[in-house]
């Protein structure tokens, strides 16, 4: 599937934009591990935009106010 246009440039309408990143999702939930996906084909703002959707839709937060303390105390760590 080959996509003329990218997320960021569907700016006259959102909900061009989200039928476009919909489309999107999907051809790489079909293609990816199947190898017919290209990255080479999505630009930084459309990859972007498949990331920060699939976090807003995890069943649970990444980081829980649980490990908050724990997260900002390794953040300024350096690693070896």
């Amino acid at each position: 599937m080959e996509f003329k246009l990218t997320v960021h440039q569907c700016i006259c309408s959102e909900n061009i934009s989200l039928f476009f990143l919909q489309l999107l999702q999907q051809n790489l939930e079909a293609n990816f591990y199947s190898g017919h996906f290209s990255w080479d084909e999505v630009s930084p703002n459309d990859a972007a935009a498949l990331l920060k959707k699939f976090i807003r839709e995890l069943p649970a937060p990444l980081l829980t106010p649980e490990y908050l303390n724990t997260f900002s105390a390794v953040r300024g760590q350096q690693t070896t």
